[in-house]
């Protein structure tokens, strides 16, 4: 078996009893960026809050920090955020727009998200796909310092290499009380979103690895006990298309 380590382990790690979505199909990446200081980014956030880890779709919200200097500082804000968002629009033929709120599905832009029937037609239908390979979580151990999550992989022989492989942790049950800025005086609430992120992460190789170990950071801000933990992972190909996604629920 090829075992692709791309980060060293965590100390005194403790195995975690978690709900580890299974290794079948493929599941639609669905990425939202949003912020607290854009009065568009409510409604998206309500849309994708329906969007629950699933066997078709996994829906997660990067908060960016570009907005932080306009009246409101996001709390759930990330430079990871905006990086990701960066990256995702320079991919993308024509113009190469970033603004919240902003939609990528498996990492293409996707312009038609405001209708929910649309945009649920669009994931079952990229769902409905042979996937180049499946992955799921086969441990997960947290520390002080962090997470550290095993992947188990199954390529077919048209997977592409070289992969990488990103993974996040996510909280659902948010909100957030807004005095100043565009959404003063709201109450927002907020599911999926990124609390924190690792990669991209490079693996070389003529062959695709069986088994991945990745170190995801601890939340610079620890999280809070109102909402639950999600971790979710993925690969993608070098030019950012989304291959695959798995997910785990953890206590």
């Amino acid at each position: 078996m090829t075992v692709c380590a791309l980060s060293v382990g965590i100390a005194s790690a403790a195995p975690l009893d978690c709900r580890l979505a299974p290794a079948t199909g493929k599941r639609v990446l669905a990425e939202l960026f949003s912020s607290e200081g854009c009065d568009a980014c409510p409604p998206a956030e309500r849309l994708f809050a329906g969007l629950a880890p699933g066997p078709e779709q996994v829906a997660i919200v990067w908060h960016v920090d570009y907005f932080d200097a306009q009246g409101w500082k996001d709390r759930f804000a990330l430079p990871e955020s905006s990086r990701r968002h960066q990256s995702l629009a320079m991919r993308q033929p024509g113009p190469k727009i970033v603004a919240t709120p902003q939609v990528y599905l498996d990492g293409a832009a996707f312009n038609d998200w405001r209708d929910a029937r649309t945009l649920r037609s669009r994931v079952l239908r990229g769902a409905s796909a042979t996937p180049a390979l499946t992955l799921a979580f086969t441990q997960v151990d947290r520390s002080d310092a962090g997470w550290q999550l095993q992947l188990g992989i199954d390529a077919g022989a048209a997977a592409p290499t070289p992969l990488r492989w990103q993974a996040v942790l996510l909280q659902s049950g948010l909100s957030s009380q807004v005095s100043q800025g565009e959404n003063q005086g709201l109450t927002l609430l907020h599911g999926h979103v990124v609390r924190s992120a690792t990669g991209p992460l490079a693996a070389s190789g003529e062959a695709p690895p069986r088994t991945v170990r990745l170190q995801l950071p601890a939340a610079s801000t620890p999280p809070a006990a109102e909402g639950e933990i999600d971790l979710v992972a993925w690969a993608e190909d070098v030019e950012g298309k989304v291959l695959n996604a798995t997910w785990a629920r953890c206590p």
